[in-house]
């Protein structure tokens, strides 16, 4: 599935080097919103066809995780944007900003290059693209191990795209906290990456 989805992100940015235009970016946000409306549907359905999952999402411990995951992955983003902000000598606010965006690339990098950088814009949708795309590598390996990991590696991802990965190499539970990290996380990045902006 990972060499499926490596082989197709190779493509389609061969296809639209040599053969589309700036002008069919409307066509392609179109394209893209919908299929990932289906990715998630299909993932709600696979969720919600299990008939014990609400009282799974009752239990104290996965209602507990549904805070704390979000939580740590917040903390976790940048935190670890500071530190390697520092490593590379990259102004605070910088880093900062290109962390904040928590691997919602298509939404960080827009703000950031219209209200701040264009360069600043650049790295954030550097970042959070590899974010996602490494999250596709490295869930599997992880869930081999344990099953929360997997959740936080994609960030904002992990309610749409990295949804049916995790929901693959894990389980339907772990699929919920990451339903929920990801709309979490995703209703924070505009609020965050705004304060940041102010600074």
């Amino acid at each position: 599935m990972i060499y499926l989805i490596i082989s197709a992100l190779l493509t389609g940015s061969l296809f639209g080097y040599f053969c589309l235009e700036v002008a069919h970016k409307e066509i392609l946000d179109v394209i893209l919103i919908n299929a990932l409306n289906i990715i998630v549907f299909t993932g709600g359905v696979e969720i919600g066809s299990n008939k014990e999952i609400i009282k799974k999402m009752l239990t104290p411990k996965t209602l507990s995780l549904m805070v704390a995951v979000p939580t740590a992955n917040f903390l976790g983003s940048i935190l670890g944007g500071t530190i390697v902000g520092t490593i590379l000598s990259v102004p605070i606010k910088d880093s900062l900003l290109v962390s904040a965006g928590m691997g919602w690339y298509s939404f960080s990098s827009v703000v950031i290059s219209a209200m701040y950088s264009t360069e600043v814009g650049t790295m954030s949708f550097i970042a959070n693209v590899m974010r996602e795309m490494l999250s596709f590598l490295l869930v599997p390996l992880a869930a081999k191990f344990t099953d929360l990991p997997c959740v936080s590696i994609g960030g904002a991802s992990s309610m749409d795209s990295t949804l049916p990965v995790i929901l693959k190499y894990t389980n339907t539970q772990i699929a919920i906290v990451g339903f929920i990290n990801g709309l979490i996380i995703t209703l924070i990045v505009p609020f965050l990456i705004t304060a940041l902006l102010g600074i």
